[in-house]
């Protein structure tokens, strides 16, 4: 069986992670990897990434993909399962992210189990650094989201977003 997949909203969900050289990461809905090779690209060889799937024609495709930098190792699972499916190392220092759910931590190490966003929050916040890297132009960041100008600014009502 082929494996197909289409990555959305590639740049302005991995920029939201702030993916960091040397750090950690998981991705909890990996598919066709194409959100993971971009961690991987930014990560440039060093930390490591975690990518979590349930379908293992998806697992087969990210592995082919993404198998050879080394520091990328694919997990079949739920990343509800998250805790029980890495290694305890991992857990302690990995950011994650899925469209679901992001578990995002902070800039400081604690001993604070991650925060968990939710779909609402990630899109609040693609929206506000979006709305940022334009100048407060709704027509460069609809763009830059992939979303009508309209779309735009019924989720900035939504979702509480006060432009500045």
């Amino acid at each position: 069986m082929n494996f197909e997949h289409v990555s959305v909203m590639l740049m302005p969900t991995v920029d939201m992670l702030d993916v960091r050289e040397g750090g950690v990461y998981v991705d909890g809905t990996l598919g066709g990897g194409g959100h993971s090779a971009e961690i991987l690209r930014r990560l440039n060889g060093t930390g490591h990434l975690y990518g979590i799937d349930r379908d293992n024609d998806a697992l087969a495709a990210a592995t082919e993909r993404l198998g050879a930098a080394g520091n990328f190792t694919a997990v079949k699972g739920n990343f509800h399962d998250v805790k029980a499916l890495l290694p305890t190392t991992a857990q302690s220092s990995a950011s994650a992210y899925a469209p679901a759910a992001v578990y995002a931590e902070s800039e400081d190490v604690t001993d604070e189990p991650p925060r968990e966003m939710t779909k609402a929050d990630m899109q609040r916040e693609q929206i506000i650094r979006a709305l940022r890297r334009n100048n407060g132009r709704r027509r460069e960041a609809a763009a830059e989201l992939f979303m009508s100008e309209r779309t735009l600014y019924r989720k900035i009502k939504e979702l509480g977003i006060e432009e500045n």
